[in-house]
């Protein structure tokens, strides 16, 4: 994974958007993160992080509330945005944002989103996580491969051998699958948990046989003969019941019908009334309804429009006196309007008099302040010039140190060369122990060999001979165990056979010729002690196979590392040689090396110096430009304060030019105030003659526009009142008409129409009762022919009833029991197959049984696991010394003694071995990174990446001067190795030798902010 382009805002101290372009930092291969504590450095780290996993170590998501604690305090919105490149090398972009609630402030409410980069835009994908998209490289996997904390991989190298090997495990999965022990117990366990569950499962089927299915199979088949007999005879007894069910339920319609037709015959009278009222009713409501009800609207409007009359002739003469009391005000105003042009002259003239006299006072601060500010510019003027003579004195001082310095890329060359050629031979005293060391190892492996009879070279080949020679005996011994156990058995039966009573094993009663057994109890008892040592050599014969495989895994590493060890022997003498010849630096002797570091020392006492000066000279020059931006400032207000003046005179002039109706003179001695408040009178009283005369002459014109509309109103009230009485004639007119002609009163006509019935329902009901009436009477007669030669027998009808609820009580029990033994065959016959199902897994089950106690015996423990997990440290552990051998000079080793802990190898103490735990502050960095960045690279080759990125998170302080020198060759080596490096801290020193950085800063106001350096 390579970044490209990480963007921040309102995250932690990040408070304003921050944009970091890594590509100037990753071509270079290796940059810092520079900044005070607090500063927000490695929140860069956690912000990549996040922005892939949407994980972080500082806060967890539930119990820390990780979406407010991440947002910074003064933010309403977090943004994350990171462009990078995967390991094929495809552009990727995570984004995260957090919302603060404005309602809430503690709620803050988080998003998601991942692109990818295709055809010249970013199309979003379905995943948030980038953990696929980056070869599934876990987030553990990702920590460990970008950070690097001192903390963790020193609880690592302090762990006991128990927990080291678990937290192995968890770093490297596929040590997993050597732990077999645990592997091989839980199939066992499951294997004899499956067979005791099966066992319990057979003693259920004890009483499942194919004799009892095919019985129950017989007696199912006669019950159902039985009851399909029966069945028959139900059937003809229930047609017969069913012809006497349907002839008694005719004659009790018949008999219902009867009934019902003489209670209608009584209601005839009654709705023959019922219909002559529907028919007078329905002709009113045709003929009178409508005259009726449009004499009763005219009579309404007519008492309707009279009122009306009645109030606009009150309204209009209401608005007869308002008209007048009106005109009467506008007339009394007119003369204070007709001056009011005058006044508004007189109130612009106060206007401009007021402005002049506050010009002449602001004209008369601004002369003071012209005064005060020349007086300041004397002294700016005078202090610039000091500076300056200061300035050129450090300068002359500066030019002289600077001809007496050797150039500082000369002293670092040199002090490289110096390094280098110190390392180059501890590597070689360093190559030359470990070879005689080696020599050693396997001189002990030999003689380990020798003492234990093994011949390294050939010993698989007698491991197997005796390994099934041993097997033979044991089947051997265990057939014959099994056949004695058969005889003593059989030795058991026959002392418990009697005459007249079965055998348990053929059933027989009579027993001519009983079997006589000798006593084989202490043959049995040899067998079973033969078969526990054959068990005991076979647990002596792996564990010497174990010894063995253990001395030639050790003598093929030993023999390999004094191979490599020999060529890097040869290796580092060639470069010696080679390094020698690069010394070219006639004023220093590559023999001399105090004397370097003493003109080394005085360079820097100089540098140091020369640093000072320039310090002192940027002080001077930031303190002469202050003065110089102080002096224009001051001259920028001067010049500004005399133009206000000029401006203000200018303006003074052309209002006095403008007064039309007053004279300045009278009022030039007046205070401001005073004039303020008489210019507020004559502009309040101005405007209220103006706002009242506009008012009564809005309110007359209203007034004269509200009487002819009230007139208009009257004249079409008094027209509709004439057509309402001509409209009320005609229909009275009518109506009388057709009362003479239907001879029907007024009265009743009314008192019908008051009470109008619901014609529609009562003339239904009237024809409801008819259509009623008819249909019972025919099909009472239709009954009566159905039934005149069908005679009805109420007890023979009771007889048959009674024989077929006997019949289907008997079918009934018929069909349980049938149903029963149904039931039954099928549980049994399905029991029967599944017993023998059930015997076909218990054999395999058994065969399985032998075979896991066989892997149970060769795994014992999890010493395999152990075993290659020590293989995986100890490769860890060269790889590591490669480096913490450059970084302490030769001076220490790291290894894994025969504890399987680590411990160190101290040479400068003989070679002697020591405890991790004795190791200072800074020795504990060196080796910490020495194993982090072995462990780095095994975790990443899985990557499949061509470029590896990571960073170092702190840990410098730890180190002095020179072993900050060596672990920066460190990482300089490690851009050979196609690395990109960047380191976060806060030590100065490792700032100058890194060739670009960021520099973090917090400031009061605006939050963390990123600059970059060269």
């Amino acid at each position: 994974m390579i970044p490209l382009k990480l963007t921040l805002e309102g995250l932690y101290s990040y408070q304003s958007r921050q944009t970091l372009d890594f590509t100037r930092l990753t071509d270079a291969g290796l940059f810092g993160i520079f900044g005070a504590v607090g500063s927000g450095k490695s929140s860069i780290l956690e912000a990549i992080s996040f922005a892939l996993y949407g994980r972080t170590e500082r806060l967890n998501l539930s119990g820390d509330n990780r979406n407010y604690n991440m947002l910074n305090l003064k933010s309403d919105r977090a943004y994350i945005d990171l462009e990078f490149l995967n390991f094929q090398n495809k552009k990727y972009r995570a984004v995260r944002e957090f919302r603060r609630n404005s309602k809430r402030f503690d709620d803050v409410k988080p998003s998601a989103a991942l692109y990818e980069w295709k055809d010249e835009d970013w199309h979003p994908l379905t995943i948030v996580n980038a953990d696929s998209v980056l070869g599934n490289l876990s987030y553990e996997n990702f920590k460990r491969t970008i950070i690097i904390p001192q903390g963790q991989f020193r609880e690592f190298i302090e762990l006991g051998p128990t927990a080291r090997t678990q937290m192995m495990k968890e770093i490297f999965p596929q040590l997993q699958q050597y732990d077999l022990a645990s592997k091989t117990k839980l199939l066992r366990e499951a294997n004899t948990a499956e067979l005791n569950h099966l066992e319990g499962r057979l003693k259920g089927f004890e009483d499942v046989s194919a004799e009892s299915v095919n019985e129950l199979t017989e007696q199912c088949a006669a019950t159902e003969s039985n009851y399909k007999k029966r069945k028959k005879q139900h059937t003809e007894r229930l047609a017969s019941v069913q012809e006497l069910r349907a002839r008694k339920a005719d004659f009790d319609v018949l008999n219902q019908k009867s009934r019902e037709l003489s209670k209608l015959e009584s209601r005839r009278e009654e709705m023959q009334r019922l219909q002559k009222s529907v028919d007078e009713a329905d002709f009113i409501a045709r003929n009178f309804a409508g005259p009726f009800r449009d004499l009763n609207r005219v009579e309404n409007e007519l008492k309707k429009q009279k009122e009306d009359e009645r109030f606009l002739t009150d309204e209009g003469e209401k608005l007869t006196r308002s008209l007048t009391e009106a005109q009467t005000e506008l007339q009394d105003l007119t003369p204070k309007f007709e001056i009011l042009k005058n006044k508004r002259a007189e109130e612009e003239d106060l206007k401009n008099i007021l402005s002049i006299l506050k010009a002449e006072n602001e004209i008369e601060r601004l002369q003071k302040r012209v005064k005060a500010g020349n007086d300041e510019l004397e002294k700016v003027a005078t202090a610039e010039q000091e500076l300056l003579k200061q300035i050129t004195d450090v300068e002359a001082k500066i030019t002289s140190l600077k001809s007496k310095l050797i150039d500082p890329a000369v002293m670092m060359a040199v002090s490289d060369w110096f390094s280098r050629n110190e390392h180059l031979n501890q590597d070689l005293k360093k190559h030359k122990q470990r070879l005689e060391a080696i020599n050693k190892e396997l001189t002990t492996i030999n003689t380990e060999a020798v003492d234990n009879h093994i011949e390294l070279d050939s010993f698989e080949e007698t491991w197997n001979r005796r390994s099934k020679t041993l097997a033979e005996l044991r089947t051997e011994w265990e057939k014959k165990r099994d056949d004695l156990r058969i005889k003593q058995q059989l030795s058991a039966y026959a002392h418990q056979l009697h005459d007249g009573e079965a055998c348990p094993l053929c059933g027989s009663a009579e027993h001519p010729n009983i079997a006589e057994a000798a006593d084989v109890s202490e043959e049995l008892q040899e067998c079973e002690k033969k078969l526990a040592q054959n068990e005991a050599d076979r647990e002596n014969h792996y564990k010497f196979r174990s010894v063995a495989q253990n001395l030639k895994i050790k003598k093929q590493n030993a023999e390999n590392q004094k191979q490599a060890e020999q060529e890097a022997l040869t290796a580092c003498e060639n470069q010696l040689r080679e390094h020698l010849q690069k010394f070219q630096w006639p004023m220093f002797s590559p023999k001399n090396r105090e004397g370097f570091e003493a003109e080394r020392m005085r360079s820097a006492e100089q540098s140091k110096q020369l640093d000072h000066y320039a310090q002192n000279v940027e002080k001077l020059r930031k303190e002469r430009e202050e003065q110089r931006l102080k002096n224009e400032r001051f001259k920028k207000a001067v010049d500004g304060f005399r133009m206000d003046e000029h401006a203000k005179q200018s303006q003074v002039a052309t209002l006095k030019n403008a007064l039309k109706k007053l004279a300045y003179n009278d009022f030039a001695s007046a205070e401001v105030d005073g004039i303020s408040v008489a210019l507020t009178d004559l502009i309040n009283a101005n405007d209220k003659v103006e706002s009242d005369f506009h008012q009564l002459q809005k309110h007359v014109a209203e007034l004269v526009r509200q009487q002819s509309v009230s007139a208009t109103k009257r004249s079409a009230v008094t027209k509709r009142l004439a057509e309402l009485n001509n409209e009320s004639l005609a229909i009275s007119e009518n109506i009388n008409a057709l009362l003479n002609e239907s001879q029907l009163s007024s009265a009743r006509v009314q008192q019908v129409l008051e009470n109008m019935p619901d014609i529609a329902a009562e003339r239904k009901c009237v024809e409801d009762f008819n259509i009623h009436y008819q249909s019972l009477k025919k099909g009472i007669e239709d009954l009566t022919d159905k039934l005149k030669d069908k005679p009805y027998d109420s007890v023979k009808h009771a007889e048959l009833e009674q024989q077929c609820t006997d019949t289907e009580t008997e079918l009934e029990k018929l069909r349980t029991e049938l149903g029963g033994l149904q039931k039954e065959s099928e549980r049994l016959t399905k029991a029967l197959n599944e017993k023998k199902s059930l015997l076909e897994s218990y054999d395999k089950l058994r065969l399985r049984a032998e075979n896991l106690k066989t892997l149970t015996q060769l795994f014992h423990g999890s010493g395999f696991a152990e075993y290659v997990s020590t293989l995986y440290l100890r490769t860890l552990c060269e790889h590591a010394n490669q480096r913490f051998h450059r970084m302490t000079r030769n001076r220490l080793s790291l290894q894994l003694n025969s504890s399987n802990d680590f411990e160190i190898i101290d040479y400068l103490n003989g070679g002697k071995s020591r405890s991790i735990k004795t190791l200072s502050g800074g020795q504990a960095f060196q080796v910490s990174l020495s194993l982090a960045l072995a462990l780095a690279e095994s975790v990443q080759s899985g990557a499949a990446a061509d470029r590896n990125f990571f960073f170092i998170d702190e840990g410098f302080g730890t180190q002095d001067g020179d072993s900050i020198h060596v672990v920066f060759e460190t990482l300089n080596n490690l851009l050979k190795e196609n690395r990109i490096v960047g380191i976060i801290s806060h030590v100065e020193e490792l700032k100058e030798k890194i060739p670009i950085s960021l520099h973090i800063y917090n400031d009061a106001e605006l939050g963390s902010r990123i600059s970059m350096e060269h």
